[in-house]
């Protein structure tokens, strides 16, 4: 018996792909900042780290994938939207942009769970996008429903990259603000991407402040996450990043920005693009084996 959770996940992967339904106050309300911890206390609390600064990453994936269509999910300010040169489709409740775009532009003011309701199907669709940089709400159910709705209007050579899973400390962790460095409890996502879809490429990165996670070798019609949906989240909402993710706090695992495996691969996400079928279980074991190099 599946689980439909609230949201009617409609079996037709091409279909208009449903959404929760969320007041939109709720991202507002969620976001907010509590009083900050680290004032007059424990300097740890508002460490970065990385190798790189994510802008530059970010940067660096564009140059090299050379992407025809790209999403964005959480603008704010447009400081990674300002990255692309592609045609563009992106999504924010209260888009602050501050900063010259220099793309074709297509902005959805609104929450993400009602753009993929409500607007998807006729942005994203029949150009699927190439990359995808989710960087919205800092709460795990949030990501893990951006994920899912992105996987299913992406094609098997896109490629999904998932800002701040790498939180500096465990504060930083805290599903409500309390810091200024805040990579809220999105750690999971890696942890539950790894658990459920074994068949996807996870490529974590040492970026500055929180890190990325980058995910290859999608498939669009796999139902698991969407028959799954309820349990899942009722599983990570509230696991606590210890003892759960020491390997988020120490970064164990990591990939160097500029990993020659992680270059190649996003090298071959570009070459394949061409050729590729939607559910291209052939394509995923050649990626791996690039990243196995």
């Amino acid at each position: 018996w599946k689980d439909l959770v609230g949201v009617f996940a409609h079996s037709q992967p091409e279909g208009p792909s449903a959404a929760v339904s969320l007041p939109e106050n709720r991202y507002m309300q969620e976001t907010a900042v509590a009083p900050l911890v680290s004032d007059g206390a424990d300097p740890e609390i508002e460490l970065s780290a990385g190798k790189a600064e994510y802008l530059d990453v970010l940067a660096h994936i564009h140059r090299i994938l050379r992407p025809r269509k790209y999403l964005e999910i959480g603008v704010r300010r447009g400081a990674s939207l300002a990255l692309a040169r592609c045609p563009t489709v992106a999504v924010d409740p209260e888009p602050a942009i501050d900063r010259e775009v220099n793309c074709p532009l297509e902005l959805h003011v609104m929450t993400s769970d009602r753009f993929f309701e409500e607007q998807a199907a006729a942005a994203l669709r029949p150009d699927r996008p190439d990359l995808v940089f989710i960087d919205g709400m800092h709460l795990f159910e949030f990501a893990l429903r951006d994920f899912m709705h992105a996987e299913r209007h992406a094609s098997a050579t896109t490629l999904i990259v998932v800002d701040d899973v790498y939180p500096n400390h465990p504060v930083q962790a805290e599903r409500r603000r309390q810091s200024q460095v805040w990579a809220g409890d999105l750690w999971k996502l890696h942890h539950c991407l790894h658990r459920y879809r074994p068949d996807l490429l996870l490529m974590p990165v040492d970026a500055t402040p929180t890190g990325f996670l980058l995910v290859a070798g999608l498939n669009p019609n796999d139902q698991l996450l969407w028959d799954s949906y309820n349990p899942i989240v009722a599983e990570y909402k509230n696991m606590p990043i210890e003892p759960h993710g020491e390997s988020a706090l120490t970064r164990r695992g990591a990939l160097s920005p500029d990993d020659p495996s992680l270059v190649a691969l996003i090298r071959q996400l570009s070459i394949q693009r061409s050729v590729a079928d939607d559910d291209s279980a052939e394509l995923r074991q050649r990626l791996r084996r690039v990243l196995d190099r």
